[in-house]
């Protein structure tokens, strides 16, 4: 399978750091700043929310508002909605949580409308998701007409995104800081939002399907977590790719939780039945018949 480009983004000569000293580092940049700014917080949902509430106790001498958004733009207009915003709340900070909402109705669009593989990794300025180009196009007008700065918390894999698709933007930061999960938070995230039972995937609204994936991709990018935990995270992604028919996508994520747990007959019984539903038959048997060889009352496989 080839490589998805947002994945090739080499965001790796950020600084190594802790928890501390990442959070000392911004607080100082915050205290600094004066009028427009932009400074990306790389972090889960999770740490966002704790994130904002320390920051707005340490910061008495700013005013700081929080502006969460809970679905997708019309037209993708950021730059609208965060003047109307001000308008409203005069703030010299501002926190930017669910910017998400606006990209996952792009995310694997292409190939879920049938486009090519060259298709797929072409980007030009027509496919570009509306919220991005909005956020370029309106680069100088955040500048001159907003003296405000903007801390965008968002997943590893959206700053990847941000990165590449808008440049211009991005490209404008004071900063970008990374609060990873504790060993301890990742181990409870995944015992408490696993879906055991396919048909919850099926339920799940597209939307929520490509967002667990992104929370996915984001936790394996971890390197505080087991090969137990690497595997089963390759084979949750396979099941929810499974869900959206990606099946040569599933097929490669689930090659994934093999290459790591060779014994994961669940995988191999999944594998199977991709291969099935792409016609091809005799690799779907191979992979049943590993299933049953490792567990031979799989009655599934």
């Amino acid at each position: 399978m080839a490589l998805d480009p947002l994945e090739q983004i080499d965001l790796s000569d950020l600084p190594d750091y802790d928890a501390d000293d990442e959070y000392r580092a911004l607080l100082r940049a915050l205290r600094r700043q004066q009028g427009f700014g932009l400074l990306f917080v790389r972090c889960s949902p999770e740490q966002g929310r704790k994130l904002i509430e320390k920051l707005q106790q340490d910061l008495p001498q700013k005013h700081c508002e929080r502006l969460t958004l809970t679905e997708s733009l019309p037209g993708g207009d950021f730059f609208g909605r965060a003047a109307e915003f001000l308008a409203e709340h005069s703030a010299d900070v501002v926190f930017v949580e669910g910017l998400r909402h606006s990209l996952l109705e792009y995310e694997d669009i292409k190939r879920a409308s049938g486009w090519s593989e060259a298709e797929i990794l072409n980007y030009s300025w027509r496919d570009i998701p509306l919220i991005l180009r909005n956020l370029n196009q309106q680069r100088d007008a955040f500048r001159n007409q907003l003296s405000t700065c903007f801390v965008f918390l968002v997943s590893p894999f959206l700053v990847k995104y941000l990165a590449r698709r808008a440049p211009d933007f991005f490209d404008w930061r004071s900063g970008v800081f990374e609060f990873k999960d504790s060993r301890e938070d990742i181990t409870r995230s995944l015992e408490t939002d696993r879906f055991e039972d396919y048909d919850r995937i099926l339920q799940l609204m597209p939307e929520e399907r490509r967002w667990q994936m992104i929370r996915i991709r984001d936790l394996l990018e971890q390197n505080n977590i087991s090969s137990e935990q690497h595997s089963q995270l390759f084979f949750d992604l396979g099941r929810l790719q499974h869900a959206e028919n990606a099946y040569e996508d599933a097929i490669a994520s689930y090659d994934c939780a093999v290459d790591i747990q060779p014994d994961k007959h669940v995988a191999w019984n999944n594998r199977g039945n991709a291969l099935f539903n792409l016609g091809r038959y005799e690799e779907a048997i191979t992979s049943y018949d590993r299933a049953v060889d490792i567990k031979p009352d799989d009655h599934k496989a």
